[in-house]
């Protein structure tokens, strides 16, 4: 079993079908037994660029696609987030790769960030897939 947490262009780009994802990524979000992670910023960024026309499905065809897929779970910006913010990054990007670094640390060892951003794979703060 293996933890992905799911940057906003990868899951959004997933749950469209979208071509520009990765095989590297889409093989990562079809394993049946990982657990896909959503940061909440996440959600947030969907609704807005849904709300400016830049993505092609709303927010609550993100919501459904999440709730239907029992693998997803929605983790809130907390405090352990904040502690673990690099400073490197623009605030978005630090919120998602901190809540990969919290999973990691503290649920799975093996939990990877499922992300097309160079910044973040350039920190190698975090194993990131694309």
């Amino acid at each position: 079993m293996s933890t992905f947490v799911v940057d906003t262009h990868a899951l959004v780009w997933y749950i469209d079908g979208d071509r520009r994802l990765s095989k590297a990524a889409e093989a990562s979000l079809d394993d049946p037994t990982a657990s896909l992670v959503i940061p909440t910023i996440v959600l947030a960024e969907v609704r807005y660029l849904f709300g400016k026309r830049r993505i092609p499905i709303s927010f609550g065809d993100v919501i459904d696609a999440i709730e239907g897929d029992p693998r997803c779970v929605v983790y809130p910006f907390d405090y352990t987030c904040v502690q673990a913010l690099d400073e490197h990054l623009d605030l978005h990007d630090a919120i998602i790769a901190a809540t990969a670094v919290v999973f990691r640390d503290a649920v799975d060892p093996s939990t990877a960030l499922v992300t097309k951003d160079r910044m973040i794979h350039a920190t190698g703060a975090v194993k990131a897939i694309w």
